[in-house]
């Protein structure tokens, strides 16, 4: 009975050493500021704190912006770093071709020019569309043997980073033993 007495006394003790230091109030009105972003969290949930997903993408997404900006384009030379910008792209380019990019997200990558027409929603690529893709990318690689002497573009070449990522596109499919 002592002893809980005396734990009783000593809480006492504290909490009106923590009133007198400020803390006790500092406690509370930090509980009431938590309260009242719960409550305006609940009553509009678009102004909830950006998750850790979110504020990543928007990192990855200013980062594209500046290539655009710097490159003129936004065709990102091939990258096999897991963070890397080029994985990054891929991934939502991935998600748009399977319907699943969120619309707002959509609309920001499309502004910045990186879906071709064919990709948009609603609008699948015609055969006649992707043959025609296809001759002008094989006609710049003509170009480029006649140039240089050798049809071996290397995928992160920095005059035309597409024709070198379209050329090791066609490597990849070629050794998957899908190129028609």
């Amino acid at each position: 009975m002592a002893g809980r007495k005396n734990a009783q006394k000593t809480q006492k003790k504290n909490g009106r050493r923590k009133a007198e230091s400020g803390n006790l109030k500092f406690e509370m009105q930090t509980a009431i500021d938590a309260e009242k972003i719960r409550a305006q969290n609940r009553a509009n949930p678009a102004m909830k704190p950006a998750s850790a997903a979110a504020k990543a993408w928007e990192r990855m997404f200013k980062i594209l912006r500046l290539f655009c900006r710097t490159h003129g384009h936004g065709n990102v030379p091939p990258n096999p770093a897991p963070d890397s910008l080029s994985r990054w792209l891929a991934e939502q380019l991935q998600l748009q071709l399977a319907g699943q990019l969120p619309s707002e997200a959509f609309r920001r990558l499309d502004a910045l020019g990186i879906f071709p027409e064919s990709n948009k929603p609603g609008r699948a690529a015609t055969e006649a569309e992707n043959e025609r893709r296809w001759e002008k990318k094989f006609k710049q690689l003509l170009a480029f043997k006649t140039k240089f002497g050798h049809p071996h573009v290397p995928a992160t070449w920095k005059r035309d980073p597409s024709l070198g990522h379209w050329i090791s596109m066609q490597r990849q499919r070629h050794r998957q033993g899908r190129l028609r």
